[in-house]
């Protein structure tokens, strides 16, 4: 399998810019791609985590700065900084490119069977790989997704999501998918199968409690969740109907994520619940807040410690991109709105007061991810092309 990964440290976090192509275009091709040194940007007391496009460059500057940045490029000509930290708080970023869905399996295992059971960082090289073919440990594995097939589709993140999980449960591991349960009047019977589990938990979003309810199904090995709340009722697909997307969509995908990272601590499946202890793998923006909820609000509070988070990016056209006055209906912490502040261009602003400020959810899951897959080379994010074939 042909993937270019590459450690990432934050030794030297404050030196590198990240140079992304213009509107991540989907049409960027590799050698498009490139790193840049920069200057040391000011520090911020959001975690100084912005994305500022420059529009004489027709670039995505994006440059890393606080104790919740991602990880750095490699440095070659010191390569002890190279090394991966032992903490994980969004500090050890690994991107790997997959091309099919093959491959993709094939590196969620090797992501996955690479985390000791003490909690240590996921490693990636040739030898690690090799020796973990050797172990044995299981996990715990909570996918996140807006769609899963058979019982939601729109495109091939449902074919991936709809037959992954019961690849890795034939490994032997534990896998929960957590996606909503989407009522639209015609394919509702696709629920017929699932069962009520009784358990209702409340989501504090968008300045408001909401209740969302659970429902299960066991299917192949792999336990299937729904996350049931009324704004997944209604005619349309999972995101919109004939008239455009759903203008709630940034509510109703936070909820999904706020619900997913609820699933493994309060449902017992089996008899048992996930616990902890288990590995989360956020699709796309739809679940990208997943690992920032991880590292801003359980981890202080001492839970999930020893959980990581994989985002896996099918299809980077969309982003969850939403006026920046919106950051406060997700329920973060004020300090970490670094972590998902997007600026637009002064060519893509509506007018000439536009500051061009927004919140972008992809991007604060790529900030705050354990690691990054990409499913194709059209979708890479982080692009280290010079630097892994120098």
């Amino acid at each position: 399998m042909a993937t270019h990964t590459l450690f990432l440290s934050p030794a030297i976090l404050s030196k590198k810019y990240i140079i992304l192509p213009r509107q991540l275009s989907l049409s960027s091709s590799a050698s498009q791609i490139a790193v840049s040194c920069g200057t040391q940007p000011q520090r911020r007391r959001d975690h100084g985590l912005r994305w500022r496009c420059l529009a004489d460059k027709s670039q995505v500057e994006w440059p890393h700065d606080g104790p919740h940045a991602p990880a750095s490029l490699g440095d070659a000509e010191n390569p002890e900084l190279n090394s991966p930290v032992e903490e994980s708080n969004g500090n050890a970023h690994i991107t790997t490119v997959v091309t099919t869905k093959e491959e993709l399996e094939e590196e969620l295992v090797t992501s996955i069977t690479s985390k000791e059971e003490s909690g240590a960082p996921i490693m990636s090289n040739e030898e690690s790989k090799e020796d973990s073919k050797l172990l044995k440990v299981k996990f715990n594995i909570v996918f996140v997704t807006a769609e899963a097939e058979p019982y939601s589709k729109t495109g091939g993140l449902a074919d991936v999501c709809g037959s992954l999980p019961i690849a890795l449960a034939a490994h032997g591991h534990r896998v929960m998918v957590v996606l909503p349960r989407y009522l639209n009047g015609k394919s509702d019977k696709v629920y017929d199968n699932t069962v009520d589990l009784g358990k209702r938990t409340k989501v504090t979003c968008f300045g408001a409690e909401h209740e969302v309810a659970f429902f299960h199904e066991y299917r192949e090995n792999v336990d299937w969740v729904f996350v049931d709340h009324p704004s997944y009722r209604r005619p349309g697909n999972p995101y919109g109907d004939s008239h455009g997307a759903f203008g709630d969509n940034q509510f109703r995908f936070t909820l999904l994520s706020y619900a997913a990272c609820e699933a493994p601590l309060v449902l017992e499946l089996g008899g048992f619940n996930y616990g902890e202890k288990c590995i989360f793998v956020a699709n796309d923006w739809h679940a990208g807040l997943v690992p920032v909820l991880l590292g801003a609000k359980y981890r202080p509070c001492g839970v999930y410690k020893d959980a990581r988070c994989i985002a896996v990016i099918h299809n980077i056209a969309h982003q969850g991109v939403e006026p920046a006055t919106t950051y406060e209906n997700l329920g973060l912490p004020p300090d970490w709105y670094g972590a998902l502040e997007w600026v637009f261009p002064h060519w893509a602003r509506k007018h000439a007061l536009d500051k061009g400020e927004a919140v972008n959810i992809l991007k604060g899951a790529i900030v705050t991810a354990d690691r990054i897959i990409t499913v194709s080379q059209g979708w890479l994010v982080l692009r280290f092309y010079f630097l892994v074939h120098a």
